[in-house]
């Protein structure tokens, strides 16, 4: 099942499988077939099994959204990979901001990959705003808009409209 951590914050895990320990060693966890920024945690409270493996991931690996493939190495032998989702939370309140009668905050979530940007619907609102998630900022005719940054917000229908 995927999972998700935020950027900017580190991150603690919990991998659970069967092998770990195989081959003697110490297991290697890896984000995208590197294992920098990631370090097997044991104390008195988080011992490294065949079964389980914890782990801290430094905040510096989570700068910009992405999906990690999550695996380990243990013995020479790659486990299979998971997803691992990283994420931006951004506040929209300033954009939209949920009504008692309208409770819902942003909902669905595009993403225009050659774009480099996330179109969030806002429900509440009946609005559309477009982020954006080029690292590099989002090139205008005059500047560039930082990481993250909302564009601009368009207004939706409210209604279903019948396609013919």
């Amino acid at each position: 099942m995927p999972q998700a951590v935020q950027l900017g914050l580190t991150a603690t895990l919990q991998l659970f499988g069967e092998g770990f320990l195989s081959g003697g060693g110490t297991p290697v966890v890896r984000l995208d077939g590197s294992p920098t920024g990631v370090t097997i945690v044991q104390d008195a409270t988080h011992v490294l099994t065949d079964s389980q493996i914890n782990v801290s991931i430094d905040a510096s690996v989570f700068t910009v959204a992405h999906d990690f493939a999550l695996d380990v190495v243990a013995g020479g032998v790659v486990s299979n990979s998971t997803d691992l989702h990283a994420v931006g939370v951004l506040n929209l309140t300033p954009v939209c901001t949920p009504t008692a009668s309208f409770p819902q905050g942003p909902e669905g979530v595009a993403i225009d990959d050659s774009l480099h940007i996330a179109f969030v619907t806002n429900y509440a609102c009946n609005s559309v705003s477009l982020i954006t998630i080029d690292p590099l900022g989002f090139k205008t005719k005059n500047s560039t808009v930082p990481y993250g940054s909302v564009l601009t917000t368009v207004p939706v229908g409210n209604t279903r409209s019948a396609w013919r």
